[in-house]
Order: C-alpha cells, then sequence, then structure tokens
C-alpha cells in the first residue's frame, strides 16, 4: 500500500483509490474521489465541503464593505420611506399617513340661509306643525329655530311676515317690507 504526500492515493496493486482537492473557478471547495482498477476509471464521486457557503465574494452577504460594523442596514432613519421602501408597513400600522386630507379653517362658522321664497313655499306646513305662530293677519317666524341665521332675497314673498333671525339681506328685508311684513335682526 502506497501513500502519496499531496493527494491521498491509496494503491493495493492494481486497484488504486484517488482523493483530490479541488478549486473550480467560482471558488467552490469539492472533493473528488475516483476509483481505479487497472488504470480503468471505475466509479467518481464527488463531495461538496461544508466551507462553501459564501465563498468568492467579498462582502459576504453585508452589502458593502464595513457595512456590517456599526448599527446596520436599517433602511433609514426616523420616517425615512414611509412612502416609498417601507409604503406595505405604512398601509397595514399607519394608513392616516398615506391620506390626504382637506384643510378647515378652525374659525369658520357655517351659516344656515334660507331664502324667501323658500320660507313662503313652506308656511303652510310650519302653521299645522306650529313652529310658526300667526297673530293679527301676520305670521311670526323665527329663524333660530327652524335652524337658519340668515334671510336672503331670492324670489317672492305673498304673505305678510314678521321674521326673527340673526342677520337679513338688503333684498329679503325689501321683499318682506313691500309684502307688509317686518324683520328683526339681532345682528346690525
Amino acid at each position: 500500500m502506497k501513500r502519496h504526500k499531496n493527494d491521498q492515493y491509496l494503491s493495493f496493486g492494481n486497484v488504486s483509490i484517488e482523493e483530490v482537492r479541488c478549486h473550480s473557478r467560482a471558488q467552490t471547495s469539492y472533493t473528488q474521489s475516483t476509483l481505479k482498477i487497472a488504470g480503468r476509471v471505475i466509479e467518481t464521486a464527488t463531495q461538496k465541503e461544508k466551507t462553501r457557503k459564501k465563498r468568492g465574494s467579498r462582502t459576504y452577504g453585508y452589502s458593502q464593505l464595513g457595512q456590517h460594523i456599526g448599527g446596520g442596514q436599517r433602511g433609514g432613519h426616523g420616517n425615512a420611506g414611509l412612502c416609498k421602501h417601507k409604503r406595505t408597513h405604512t398601509m397595514k400600522y399607519a394608513p392616516e399617513r398615506l391620506r390626504k386630507y382637506g384643510f378647515k379653517p378652525p374659525r369658520r362658522t357655517e351659516i344656515g340661509a334660507i331664502n324667501v321664497e323658500k320660507l313662503d313655499a313652506q308656511i303652510h306646513r310650519l302653521l299645522d306643525n306650529k313652529q310658526v305662530r300667526k297673530a293679527k293677519n301676520r305670521i311670526t317666524v323665527h329663524l333660530n329655530r327652524l335652524g337658519h341665521d340668515k334671510l336672503l332675497g331670492k324670489g317672492r314673498v305673498t304673505h305678510p311676515f314678521i321674521v326673527r333671525a340673526e342677520s337679513c339681506s338688503k333684498s329679503g328685508a325689501e321683499k318682506i317690507e313691500k309684502a307688509g311684513g317686518k324683520t328683526l335682526t339681532t345682528k346690525q
């Protein structure tokens, strides 16, 4: 039985087993065993070595050189990338950050206005429901109780009204007075 120095080489007369350590172009190490009988190759087995993981790269899976040192690859500080590479996380856990919301001025007050023609058309229903009063051939209307703040002047008036409101337009007041009514406003 002979054993060579460089490779593991065993020979028993005309039978020999060679085990050669090889390096491929991709830096993958493997061991190749060859069985020779009387100089003819019978069987070749290849066994990859355990240390072949991440060979042939400079960075070993850690991006650019030196990126493994320090805080890691965190994808930005704070809220960086919430609408870009962290968008799916944002959509799941903080969807309000992605939507656009309108703006309402903080001191804006909505004025509930009503035109004289609409008030004139609804007067019979309001009398039936006792939301307005009729006294001395005039109908007294409190616009605040009906949910309105201002009286506007669009349309015609056929009934004499006494209208109490926070504010009233000039054309609305003229049309009420022309029909024989009166407007009383709290704001001037």
